[in-house]
């Protein structure tokens, strides 16, 4: 039950256009980015409510993929005691 002092998520402060660097995992595109090494060039293209960006990246021969759901900022670190987290994508 709400009882209205609940914030909702806001969306990443950053502008649709913005070039970024993006830090993939080994299983996002990976006949486009295996055998480089990130980070690679990418253009902010939507930004969502879960403090993640939609990106289409580009490897260094210029060819483009879209990338859905990309961390904004840096990825979540581990706590002291707890297992490390899943790796993440994501771009700053």
């Amino acid at each position: 039950m709400s009882n209205g002092t609940e914030t909702q998520p806001k969306p990443p402060p950053v502008d649709i256009g913005t070039i970024v660097k993006f830090y993939p995992t080994d299983d996002v595109h990976p006949s486009l980015f295996s055998g480089h090494e990130p980070p690679f060039a990418a253009l902010v293209c939507g930004a969502n409510d879960d403090q993640t960006v939609n990106l289409i990246a580009f490897n260094p021969n210029a060819i483009a993929a879209g990338v859905p759901s990309v961390v904004f900022g840096e990825p979540p670190a581990a706590k002291a005691g707890d297992p490390p987290p899943a790796p993440v994508s994501y771009c700053k």
